[in-house]
């Protein structure tokens, strides 16, 4: 485990649930680094700018995908489903079609 002081900060914004903090603080911590030194310090600013970008994937897809098709889900359902469900309808997180 690293224990750098910038990867402790990145996962206090993590915990904290502060990503467009995290953001803002490790792309400027890259700059300073960048143009200041030392340059190794900037491999932990840009993970914690990575791990920004993971996380809002993540969360946009979690908000893009309200219906899913049943077929997606699970391969497994395709043999317990009717046809017809598969073909063309889908299926809410919320249970409502």
């Amino acid at each position: 485990m690293n224990n750098s002081p910038l990867h402790i900060i990145r996962l206090l914004f993590n915990s904290a649930g502060k990503q467009q903090e995290k953001f803002q603080y490790y792309s400027e911590k890259a700059l300073f680094y960048k143009i200041h030194g030392p340059i190794e310090n900037s491999a932990d600013c840009y993970h914690g700018i990575a791990g920004y970008y993971f996380i809002s994937a993540i969360m946009t897809k979690r908000l893009s995908i309200t219906c899913v098709p049943v077929m997606f889900i699970n391969p497994l359902i395709r043999l317990v489903m009717q046809p017809r469900v598969l073909s063309s309808e889908y299926i809410s997180p919320l249970g409502k079609p």
